[in-house]
This record gives structure tokens, C-alpha cells and sequence, in this order.
């Protein structure tokens, strides 16, 4: 009589593997790289709720979310009102040049898409908040698809670090920052 062998880890017994494997997939390869994580809830444009992981890369937050068989990695960045109005002192000519410079760094970057808020964003005074993705698949049997998941995160942070470079150096700096959203408002991330 032949026994199967059952997995100490079974899918079946957990709903949250069951319904989010990639996600689950996405917190064990977050901790093979020592990144802290933490489970979320958010609530889609219809009012469905999600799961959203969070990962914590040093001080940043890159989120990640489920897209069928597919790890969507997404950071999220608000305009503050500050920010916005210290962009409304500014010539429209800077101002276009602020858009360009950063649309065109986004654009070089071949793994990570953007969107901006609202759409179309023609003026940078407009902006109430950006978003950078990378999509992934991720196999934990492959070694290259841990690496490409921190290559992903790294990436993320960059490009975010270098968008504010870029308002930093053409702006004088204002009193409160844009942040990186925190990790319990990523709300909408499924429009």
C-alpha cells in the first residue's frame, strides 16, 4: 500500500496560500532577503477587499499585490499640499521641465511602468500622486527569480529616490516632503 506524502505546508489548510499563493510566495522570498513584512487590507475601486503585502526596504515601503499569476511590486507617492503649492510659485516653463525630466527618467527604465493622478497629468501642479510598478512571476525553485524580486524592489526605491532628486534640485526643499505613502493606504491599487 502506497502512502502519499502530504506537505507540512499544505495550500489546502491555509486560505489566505490558497487564495494569494503568489503573494505568500512574495513574503518567503522577502524573508530569504531579510526583508521585514507585514499583511494589509485595502479596497479596490468596486469596494472589494484585497490583501496587500508590504515589504520594508531599510526606511522605504514597496507594496506588492496580487494580478492573477502575476506579483505586481508598487510603490506609491502622495503630493502633499505644501508640495503642490510650493509648484504653483514656479514658472510654467519649470514646471514642464520638472514633468519632462521625470517622465523621461521613468521612461529609460525598462522593467517599471507609472501611472500618474490624475489622467492626463499635462502640468505637474496637477499631480496628487504617482505610482511605479514592476510585474513579475515568481518561481521560488529559480534562484534568478529571488534576485529579479530584490533587483525589483531596488529598482522601485531608486527611481522613487530619484524622482525627488529631481524635484529637490530644480525646487527649493519645502518644510514636509512627499513621503512614500504608509502602509495602510494603498487604497485603489486595483482601478
Amino acid at each position: 500500500m502506497a502512502h502519499k506524502r502530504q506537505s507540512s505546508r499544505s495550500s489546502d489548510n491555509n486560505p489566505k496560500e490558497k487564495k494569494y499563493k503568489m503573494l505568500v510566495a512574495a513574503e518567503r522570498c522577502a524573508k530569504k532577503l531579510n526583508r521585514n513584512t507585514k499583511w494589509i487590507k485595502t479596497r479596490d475601486s468596486q469596494g472589494e477587499e484585497h490583501d496587500i503585502l508590504v515589504i520594508f526596504h531599510g526606511d522605504k515601503t514597496v507594496f506588492a499585490r496580487q494580478d492573477g499569476e502575476y506579483i505586481v511590486l508598487f510603490v506609491k507617492v502622495d503630493m502633499t499640499n505644501e508640495w503642490k503649492e510650493k509648484i504653483r510659485t514656479i514658472s510654467d516653463e519649470t514646471r514642464k521641465m520638472i514633468l519632462n525630466q521625470i517622465l523621461s527618467m521613468w521612461m529609460m527604465s525598462r522593467n517599471t511602468g507609472f501611472a500618474m493622478h490624475p489622467v492626463p497629468v499635462n502640468d505637474i501642479k496637477d499631480l496628487s500622486f504617482f505610482i511605479l510598478e514592476q510585474i513579475m512571476i515568481l518561481k521560488e525553485s529559480d534562484v534568478s527569480t529571488i534576485n529579479r524580486f530584490s533587483d525589483g524592489i531596488q529598482e522601485l526605491v531608486s527611481i522613487t529616490l530619484h524622482t525627488m532628486i529631481i524635484l529637490n534640485t530644480i525646487m527649493p526643499p519645502v518644510q514636509n516632503e512627499p513621503v512614500t505613502s504608509s502602509p495602510s493606504s494603498p487604497d485603489g491599487m486595483y482601478a
